[in-house]
């Protein structure tokens, strides 16, 4: 009976640790996704703002200076005197 008893111990033992090894690699993976989304945001951001720097580098000179009026700011506008 003393076997018996050491046995099932045993076993609800592993399974106990079998499943708080699972809850830890559900963390881990859900840290993980956390992460990997925070590298894709970033990789869209960098992206986006190079598309953004490429169609500003193709104005000449004269373009910049000439500026398009819905580009302007208004006269009342926060920082503009």
């Amino acid at each position: 009976m003393g076997y018996i008893t050491g046995a099932v111990v045993t076993a609800l033992l592993a399974l106990w640790l079998a499943f708080e090894r699972i809850d830890t690699l559900k963390a881990d993976k859900a840290n993980l996704t956390l992460q990997l989304r925070g590298c894709q945001a970033r990789t869209t951001n960098m992206n986006e703002d190079k598309e953004s720097d490429d169609a500003i580098d193709v104005f000449t000179d004269d373009d910049l200076r000439n500026a398009p009026p819905e580009w302007m700011l208004d006269p009342g506008a926060v920082g503009v005197n």
